[in-house]
């Protein structure tokens, strides 16, 4: 579960333009999945544990909603998103929204429809049920992660 934490927040939380970030948003695909409650669950406890704002959506499937709370939480002021994609064609779209807003966006749990993300904007992390093999797929140079890349 510490993996798990970690690897969620770390890619956002590390990096410069996130460092400072007090609030989040985060929408989740759906909440009723088991492995989607675990990572809601992580981030939302290392959200609290750095002090951290979060606030969760459930997209409930809907590749609209999901946009629309992606609008939300731009409108809203968010310092970083966080997206468990409904559908990884729909991804293009968010990333543009976020980086016109310039936000830091980061995908979690399933690989986005997007041919390349902006570099330093976005970050991708693939996952499995077990977290230990976790694997992070780097899109782009994003040069202010400490992260250790593994494969």
């Amino acid at each position: 579960m510490k993996t798990l934490k970690a690897i969620l927040l770390l890619g956002l939380l590390s990096s410069s333009a996130s460092a400072l970030a007090e609030k989040i948003g985060v929408s989740m695909a759906y909440f009723d999945q088991n492995f989607l409650t675990l990572i809601r669950q992580s981030i939302d406890k290392e959200a609290k544990a750095r002090g951290l704002d979060v606030q969760f959506e459930d997209a409930r499937g809907d590749v609209g909603r999901q946009t629309d709370q992606v609008q939300s939480f731009i409108g809203a002021g968010v310092d970083a998103i966080i997206v468990d994609p409904v559908d990884s064609a729909s991804t293009p779209q968010l990333t543009k929204l976020a980086q016109q807003a310039k936000i830091p966006l980061v995908y979690v749990n399933r690989t986005p429809g997007d041919k390349t993300l902006p570099a330093g904007w976005c970050l991708s992390v693939l996952m499995s049920v077990n977290p230990a093999p976790c694997r992070w797929k780097r899109w782009r140079k994003w040069p202010t992660t400490k992260a250790t890349w593994r494969s």
